[in-house]
């Protein structure tokens, strides 16, 4: 393994402590100020901050029709609405619950490649889709009938997490003629963009609420989640697709619920049941068996 790869992947490690962490502030900011109006601020804040990146020594180059079309879906989907129906989902549910469902991206990530990429899947890895959606299908049903609308909850956090699996199928057709950095910035944006226009929909009044009512931990929470997650985490994460790949990178991604579910129980209080490890565990099997198969088919087929 050379050098290079080491380093890839310690930084991606490093994105998926953050990224996991990132889950319990949601809990946390979701508590306190209008959801909406909260992600389009945090988004656009991180932004900001990737630009401030990008513009220094590079330059920005034109999108063809192409780029345009694969990072106003990607924003849309793993940003805008992404972000949203994870925030709306933590009112109600429970971090370690949610984290459990997120664990499922990567089988996820591997379903869109079969549905849009046409990369056949074998009996193993529908085995594993089997497996994966069947435990997140019963930890969904179980909170709903125990805790009623946390069960909602937890189908929000489904939506935000297959939205933003779909999204990284765009991401990595983008940065094969894109700069990573450039496509994170202008994603941000986008997505800050439909945020802001939904917040004003469904929250008049919320970013008044946010300016005027917010105390200065919340805010330096928000500012932690959106320079370091959405900024920091999603340029290097996005630069990780083009380098190793969607599914190789997605494989990371079971690595966030691990970690969420670690500071669930430390920062939050929360109690996670030998049901929830079960499942948990359940969900890594059905990964493990699905994406382990199909990353140089998944990457032929984007290429060509």
């Amino acid at each position: 393994m050379n050098h290079s790869l080491v380093k890839n992947y310690a930084l991606l490690l490093l994105v998926m402590v953050i990224w996991g962490s990132n889950v319990i502030i949601f809990k946390v900011l979701v508590q306190y100020v209008p959801v909406a109006s909260m992600m389009a601020i945090r988004n656009l804040i991180a932004a900001i901050v990737l630009m401030l990146f990008v513009t220094r020594g590079m330059e920005f180059f034109r999108l063809t029709r192409k780029e345009w079309f694969y990072t106003i879906f990607a924003a849309l989907t793993g940003i805008a609405a992404h972000h949203l129906l994870l925030a709306k989902g933590l009112l109600t549910s429970t971090a370690s619950s949610s984290a459990v469902i997120l664990a499922l991206s990567p089988t996820a990530t591997a379903v869109f490649s079969y549905l849009i990429l046409k990369v056949m899947l074998s009996k193993i890895q529908m085995l594993g889709v089997l497996v994966s959606f069947m435990s997140v299908f019963l930890l969904i049903t179980n909170t709903s009938a125990q805790i009623g609308g946390a069960g909602i909850g937890l189908i929000y956090v489904l939506l935000s997490m297959l939205l933003q699996s779909l999204s990284y199928i765009y991401i990595r057709k983008a940065t094969y003629t894109m700069e990573p950095k450039q496509l994170t910035a202008i994603m941000l944006f986008i997505g800050s963009i439909g945020l802001f226009i939904y917040s004003l929909l469904t929250e008049p009044n919320g970013m008044k609420e946010l300016f005027l009512n917010t105390s200065t931990n919340i805010w330096l929470l928000l500012i932690f989640s959106a320079v370091a997650s959405s900024a920091i985490g999603q340029m290097l994460y996005n630069s990780s697709i083009q380098k190793i790949g969607a599914n190789k990178t997605a494989i990371f991604s079971n690595l966030i619920p691990f970690f969420s579910l670690i500071f669930s129980v430390i920062f939050l209080r929360e109690i996670i049941t030998l049901y929830q490890i079960t499942l948990f565990v359940f969900v890594i099997i059905g990964v493990l068996l699905c994406v382990g198969f199909n990353e140089p088919k998944v990457e032929n087929r984007i290429s060509n």
